[in-house]
C-alpha cells in the first residue's frame, strides 16, 4: 500500500511524476512532467481520492523560461466550466467550455490580437451514430464573417451553409451535402486554394490544390492534383505550373498511405532536378540530385524518414568523383558541394544525424 510522497522517474533519472498517497489513493498535490522534442509540459494540481480536483495548471518549460499553457478547474477528474489556453506572452488563444457531463458545449479560438477566429457551438444530436454536432463559424483577421458549417464530433465537415470573402461577397463552397461532395477552400484574399472530395465525412476522391510557385523572383500559378483515399494521399500526384501559355510539370509523386514513396522535381526547362524513392518494405530511401546538364551530382542513401547513411555517388559538374568525406552507415564526415563543384560545408554525423557543421 502506498503512503506519502511517491516519485516516478524516466529512464534518464529525470522526474516523470510526483504524487502524494493516502490509503493507496492519490490525495494532495501532484506534478506531472511530459517530455517534448523541445522542452517539457509540467502539470500541477491536486487529487482527491484518485480524482483531479480544483485548479490544474499546465505550463510549457523550455530553455527560454516557463509560461502557462493551459488552466482548468476539475471535479472528479472532469473539467468544470472553461479550459483556457494561453500563448507564450500570456494572451488567451482558446477557451473550451464543458457541461456537467464533461461534454464540450462551446469552443473559441482567437487571433493574436484577441479577435475571434473560430466559434464552435454544440447542437442537439440528430443522427443514429450519436456523433455530437457542432455549428462552426469562422472569421477573418479583420473580424468579418468567413464561413459557417455543421461538423461532426469537431472532426468532420457535414454541411456548409455560407462562405464569404473578406469583403462579404459570396464564394462557391462546392457541392458538400450531408457529409459527401466537394469542398472548396480559399485564401484570405479570396483566391481558390483547394478542392477536396468527401464521402461520408471522410476525405476520399479527387483532391486539387492551387497556389503560387516562385522561380527567379517570378510567381507562377501552380496546381497539384491526385486522389485521397480514407483521408490520406494515395497513388499518383502531379504538380504543374502555367508559364507563357504552356502547362509545365513541376513535380510528380507516388503516395502510399499518405507517404510519398517516389518524387521527381523538374526545372522550368523540363530537366529533372531531384528525385527520391523509398522501399516501403525496408525503409531504404535513395535521394538523387542532378546538375542542370542532367548529370548526377549526388546519390545519397537514407533510412526513412531522414537518417543519413551513405554516399553512393558524389560527382563534380565535369563528371569527376569528388571527395565526399568519411561517412559510412551514418557516422563520419560528409562534404557538400555547390553546382559549380565548390565545397560549401562539411558535416559531422553520428548515427545518421548532423552533430556539427563547418
Amino acid at each position: 500500500m502506498r503512503e506519502g510522497k511517491w516519485i516516478e522517474c524516466y529512464e534518464d533519472g529525470s522526474i516523470k511524476e510526483i504524487n502524494n498517497y493516502s490509503g493507496d489513493k492519490r490525495n494532495g498535490s501532484f506534478t506531472e512532467i511530459q517530455k517534448l522534442e523541445v522542452g517539457v509540459l509540467k502539470t500541477v494540481g491536486n487529487y482527491i481520492d484518485d480524482s483531479k480536483s480544483g485548479e490544474v495548471i499546465t505550463s510549457y518549460v523550455h530553455s527560454e523560461g516557463e509560461f502557462i499553457f493551459e488552466r482548468a478547474t476539475y471535479r472528479k477528474s472532469n473539467i468544470v466550466g472553461d479550459k483556457i489556453n494561453y500563448s507564450e506572452d500570456g494572451k488567451v488563444i482558446a477557451i473550451t467550455s464543458y457541461n456537467e457531463d464533461n461534454d464540450i458545449t462551446e469552443a473559441k479560438e482567437f487571433y493574436e490580437d484577441g479577435t475571434l477566429k473560430k466559434l464552435s457551438r454544440s447542437l442537439p444530436d440528430d443522427d443514429e451514430n450519436n456523433l455530437p454536432d457542432f455549428e462552426i463559424t469562422l472569421y477573418y483577421p479583420n473580424g468579418n464573417f468567413k464561413m459557417k458549417y455543421i461538423d461532426k464530433d469537431l472532426t468532420y465537415y457535414y454541411n456548409i451553409s455560407s462562405l464569404k470573402d473578406m469583403d462579404g461577397n459570396d464564394l462557391d463552397y462546392g457541392t458538400l451535402k450531408n457529409g459527401s461532395g466537394t469542398i472548396k477552400s480559399y485564401t484570405d484574399e479570396g483566391e481558390l486554394r483547394s478542392v477536396m472530395t468527401l464521402k461520408n465525412m471522410v476525405p476520399q476522391g479527387l483532391f486539387t490544390e492551387f497556389g503560387l510557385a516562385v522561380f527567379d523572383g517570378v510567381e507562377y500559378p501552380y496546381k497539384t492534383s491526385g486522389q485521397i483515399n480514407n483521408g490520406g494521399k494515395e497513388g499518383s500526384f502531379t504538380s504543374t505550373i502555367d508559364k507563357d501559355g504552356k502547362t509545365l510539370t513541376l513535380q510528380t509523386e507516388v503516395y502510399y498511405q499518405n507517404i510519398a514513396l517516389e518524387q521527381k522535381t523538374y526545372n522550368l526547362m523540363g530537366t529533372l532536378k531531384q528525385e527520391f524513392t523509398i522501399d516501403k518494405s525496408t525503409g531504404e530511401k535513395v535521394d538523387i540530385t542532378y546538375y542542370p546538364s542532367g548529370a548526377i551530382k549526388t546519390k545519397l542513401e537514407y533510412k526513412y524518414p531522414s537518417t543519413f547513411l551513405n554516399v553512393l555517388v558524389s560527382k563534380g559538374p565535369n563528371g569527376a568523383d569528388l571527395d565526399y568525406g568519411t561517412v559510412k552507415d551514418g557516422t563520419g564526415t560528409y562534404k557538400d558541394y555547390d553546382m559549380e563543384g565548390k565545397l560549401e560545408a562539411t558535416y559531422t554525423l553520428k548515427d545518421g544525424k548532423v552533430v556539427a557543421k563547418e
